[in-house]
């Protein structure tokens, strides 16, 4: 059985948490609102959002560049947008404005435990996504696809590149191999 579960070190975490606040900060400014129209969202959820962003790179082996204020400009993540809760028998939510051109993983859990749970094209899952309310109380309706339509993510059989789980990218600087990462270089020949 492929397993799903990912953790994150504090300072994974910490690291998420920054990308979150900037992206909440930054909206608030700006007087974006959130894409749910939900005036509870709080820095929680983007810290959150981008903790499940970090989660599914890690999945998968691949870089995550905690970007902040492109939207719907690129994928979250790789080819994939990410949708976290917090509740493991949690839905994959869309919205109306969501692109039914991309790919949706759901990401469930919360403060450093969290489960890549599969994954949708969009045209797939508006298909099969049940029209309404998420829970009692609320007037924002929302395409809410369950998680037994969602296809398996499976983990690459090796990451592109797997350091003490962080990727970096090989360059050949002149006759010696160094590993880049934000223009630090470590020389590996000793």
């Amino acid at each position: 059985m492929l397993d799903k579960r990912v953790h994150l070190e504090k300072y994974e975490l910490m690291m998420a948490a920054h990308v979150g606040v900037a992206r909440q900060v930054n909206s608030c400014i700006s007087g974006v609102e959130n894409s749910v129209g939900n005036k509870d969202y709080s820095y929680r959820n983007c810290v959150e959002g981008a903790a499940a962003e970090l989660v599914l790179a890690k999945y998968l082996g691949i870089y995550w560049d905690g970007s902040v204020d492109t939207f719907k400009g690129k994928p979250d993540v790789g080819q994939f947008e990410v949708r976290q809760t917090k509740y493991h028998n949690g839905r994959l939510v869309l919205q109306e404005n969501d692109s039914r051109d991309s790919t949706y993983v759901l990401v469930t859990g919360d403060c450093q435990d969290y489960i890549v749970q599969g994954w949708l094209p969009g045209r797939v899952a508006f298909g099969v996504a049940t029209f309404g309310t998420l829970h009692s109380g609320t007037k924002h309706k929302s395409y809410n696809i369950e998680q037994g339509f969602l296809w398996e993510l499976p983990r690459p059989a090796q990451p592109l590149l797997d350091i003490d789980e962080k990727l970096w990218r090989y360059h050949k600087g002149g006759s010696e191999y160094s590993l880049k990462l934000v223009g630090t270089h470590l020389n590996l020949d000793g």
